[in-house]
């Protein structure tokens, strides 16, 4: 320990004031005192300095990795070896200033999340072919989404998204449209880049696929061979009745001419009656006339 001095200075009321500095280059002392002794009294007046021990607070060199909803070790610890009995450990999002009484170290963190399990589903028939669609959500960081032939190949894709929700977990959205003749499987792949993993999931493209994969069409097609069905029955039915119809119009019309005929008949017989009537009386009223002369 090596002293700078010194220095005493007097105020105005003949009373000392005492300045004394020193320096310490033994690591090890964490405390002093300090004294100052009264000769004429014989009494002195101590102070017990507490003298702040050097050190880091060290982090890991690599960043830790979390995965969303699992318990994570934040790791750090004091170089040199020490007690931490009387210090107070907080962890922030931003750093520390370190200074005398203050030593912080960086930890970075990086989350991953593994998202569920893929989601395949058949949207329709679109642009010559159907359309499939691949969901999967809980990713974390943003996921790269592929689709696969049989071959391992890449396939372009018609649609993508990826968005986020208001934890910050990804949901992925991809399409493609698969036309006849295509390879017999076909893969989606979701993949984590942080962790190196991915989620896939295969569908078989084999021929029946196409068949199975249209039941609208087919439904439509029946419905459609049996409105056509309907159609003709309807169209014979009308045919039919019109048919009846005719016939029975025809059977009206001869039995309005025959009622027509008959009613000339009738009166044609009834004026030849009237007039044989006239003609009757008519002689027989001359002879009346003779025979009263």
């Amino acid at each position: 320990m090596y002293s700078l001095g010194e220095a005493y200075a007097e105020d105005t009321d003949g009373l000392f004031w005492v300045t004394m500095a020193v320096i310490i280059r033994d690591s090890s002392v964490r405390n002093m005192s300090c004294s100052i002794n009264n000769t004429l009294l014989g009494q002195e007046k101590d102070s017990v300095i507490f003298i702040p021990a050097q050190f880091d607070v060290v982090g890991p060199p690599e960043p830790i990795l979390a995965m969303v909803g699992e318990d994570t070790e934040l790791p750090c610890h004091l170089s040199p070896k020490m007690s931490a009995e009387s210090m107070e450990l907080i962890w922030v999002r931003s750093s520390l200033e370190q200074d005398s009484f203050f030593a912080s170290a960086k930890v970075e963190l990086k989350v991953a999340a593994l998202g569920s399990d893929l989601h395949i589903e058949m949207k329709g028939y679109e642009d010559g072919g159907i359309r499939l669609e691949c969901t999967s959500a809980g990713w974390h960081p943003q996921p790269q989404v592929e689709w696969r032939d049989a071959r391992g190949e890449s396939l372009p894709a018609a649609a993508v998204s990826v968005d986020a929700d208001g934890r910050g977990l990804f949901t992925a959205t991809s399409s493609v449209i698969l036309k006849r003749g295509s390879e017999k499987g076909l893969l989606c792949a979701i993949r984590n880049p942080l962790l190196s993993l991915e989620k896939t999931a295969l569908v078989s493209t084999t021929g029946p696929f196409f068949s199975s994969a249209q039941p609208w069409v087919t439904a439509f097609r029946m419905t459609l061979q049996a409105l056509l069905g309907l159609l003709a029955v309807a169209g014979c039915f009308l045919l039919s009745l019109k048919t009846k119809n005719k016939n029975l119009w025809e059977d009206l019309e001869r039995e309005r001419a025959r009622r027509e005929l008959e009613q000339s008949a009738k009166e044609k017989l009834q004026y030849e009656l009237k007039w044989r009537k006239i003609q009757y009386l008519a002689r027989g009223g001359k002879s009346q006339t003779y025979v009263g002369k």
